[in-house]
């Protein structure tokens, strides 16, 4: 059931035009012209990945935290629809847009020719994402990560500190076997067919509980394919019963929700961060302002960067490099589907259960996982994550206000050919036809490294955007910035733009942990 305070999402391309068919808007309460003011000595903002790291590592500590979340709280439950449905984004509860009274738990952004996708809801990204927790290529590490910790201690002590505290692991045999998991497998026989040989990955989810869908003792929620939105019945490890549930349990943090985070000041001594608080419709309650000692910024690489750059336009972090705003990146993702004759029946949630990774030193190194798809129909889609150490953008001014904008494939040019490389072969070896998108595009059209026109295709998008504020150039090698060390940086902003060949959870989380160990030691 619910709680008080729920969210709103908004997700890949369709829901773009289910955001244009939202039409009322939110009339706002009046507002207090003086903000209150309120002091901690830490305060975090976000309650993603990098975000719930920090809250538990201070409250571990015993520090006196505040967190701050512009979204909504969810209560799970066995048998009620909570959630969204994930193939509904015109449901209440689907996407966020406060200006017209939604505050639900998926924000798309445009960012020229590129959608954002990202969780605005207490858990942030583990809400909508699809579970995948797997490591950087250790081969390309230092090409792409020049600060932050080298590969053996990444993986001797932040990767295994990281999957622990996440509860990743791998699906057991007995629910791979299951029904709603056939296209799953039939992915792995056709990578074998063309010579590619899958590994189970860690994934996030609860396998209990699915095991529990299977049976039918709960709602079916994983394998009804309610991935994007949320799943209602835990079926998927969110951070609010991981790391953030750890943190809460200090009596040293606390969390509020429904605090839009509009600009943050340098003061003598202490750092301001200045606050709209929402009401359940979206409308501005009052206005606060926070002081603290230390500001953990984990908004998120959209949220992070547009806060940071908007405070240094207004007057309020003057000293933030020229550094702020690049190396951006949309971690390479793909969608690509192999459309074949014979129908495969419903299928269970984009879960990314197995993978592989495609290296040859001619191309773009790729890795290659299985994403099902809750419709049924006669295809096999595939997620293709690149390491991709060029392919970047920056943040501009347009207007006096700070804009990301990406021309079209100024980005993805390369990922989309590595894409379609591992589509072609398969179809050559296991038949099919190959279907390759733009990035996790809003719609299904031909990648043009295909040979397809593109003409006339929505925004390309992600749900992976990295960089903004990269570590060890906006940043010391400590997360501080540069100009302002009383903020760091704990999010996807630090990554540059490419997690590796990986999605970026189990990066972040990672990177995180080891920041908390240099602030908490300083």
């Amino acid at each position: 059931m619910h709680t008080v305070d729920r969210p709103v999402l908004t997700r890949r391309t369709a829901l773009l035009g289910a955001a244009a068919a939202i039409t009322a808007a939110a009339l706002p309460a009046p507002v207090r012209a003086a903000p209150e003011r309120t002091h901690v000595t830490a305060l975090v903002i976000g309650t993603g990945f990098g975000g719930s790291v920090a809250a538990q590592r201070l409250g571990a500590a015993g520090v006196d935290t505040l967190v701050l979340e512009r979204g909504r709280s969810y209560r799970l439950d066995d048998h009620a629809e909570v959630y969204a449905p994930g193939t509904n984004p015109l449901h209440p509860d689907a996407l966020w847009a406060p200006e017209l009274g939604r505050t639900g738990v998926l924000d798309v952004d445009l960012a020229g020719t590129l959608a954002i996708l990202r969780g605005a809801v207490v858990g942030g990204g583990s809400v909508v994402y699809f579970g995948a927790t797997v490591p950087p290529h250790p081969r390309y590490y230092d090409k792409i990560f020049h600060s932050g910790p080298r590969y053996p201690q990444l993986a001797g002590e932040y990767l295994p500190r990281a999957l622990r505290n996440l509860r990743a692991a791998p699906i057991p045999d007995d629910v791979r076997a299951s029904r709603p998991f056939a296209t799953l497998r039939r992915f792995e026989a056709s990578m074998d067919r063309a010579g590619w040989r899958c590994e189970s990955v860690p994934c996030t989810m609860n396998w209990d509980v699915v095991r529990r869908e299977l049976r039918g003792e709960v709602r079916p929620s994983v394998t009804a394919g309610e991935m994007t939105f949320g799943v209602s019945n835990g079926g998927k490890r969110e951070l609010s019963t991981t790391y953030l549930a750890a943190a809460l349990a200090q009596p040293s943090v606390r969390l509020r929700t429904l605090q839009r985070v509009t600009g943050i000041t340098q003061e003598r001594g202490r750092i301001a961060v200045h606050v709209e608080e929402l009401n359940g419709g979206g409308g501005v309650e009052r206005r606060r302002d926070y002081t603290c000692d230390q500001l953990y910024l984990a908004a998120g690489s959209y949220g992070t960067t547009e806060l940071l750059l908007r405070s240094r336009l207004a007057g309020g972090l003057p000293n933030l490099n020229e550094h702020v705003g690049t190396q951006v990146g949309d971690n390479g993702n793909q969608v690509a589907v192999q459309l074949r004759a014979d129908g495969l029946g419903p299928q269970a949630g984009a879960i990314a259960t197995s993978a592989f990774v495609d290296d040859d030193d001619d191309h773009l190194p790729v890795r290659v996982e299985t994403m099902g798809m809750p419709l049924s129909m006669p295809a096999i889609p595939v997620f293709t994550v690149p390491a991709d150490w060029e392919n970047r953008a920056s943040w501009t001014v347009v207007g006096g206000e700070p804009r990301l904008l990406v021309p079209p494939l100024g980005i993805s040019a390369d990922a989309g050919a590595a894409s379609a490389r591992v589509l072609r072969r398969l179809t050559e070896v296991d038949g099919g036809l190959a279907l390759a998108p733009l990035p996790v595009a809003a719609g299904l059209g031909a990648d043009p490294a295909l040979g397809f026109a593109n003409a006339g295709l929505p925004p390309t998008a992600t749900a992976h955007p990295l960089g903004g504020v990269p570590l060890g150039a906006a940043s010391d090698a400590e997360g501080r910035l540069h100009g302002h060390p009383a903020i760091r940086v704990l999010d996807g902003a630090g990554i540059p733009g490419n997690a590796g060949g990986a999605n970026p959870s189990l990066v972040i989380t990672a990177f995180a942990e080891y920041l908390m160990d240099r602030a908490l030691g300083a």
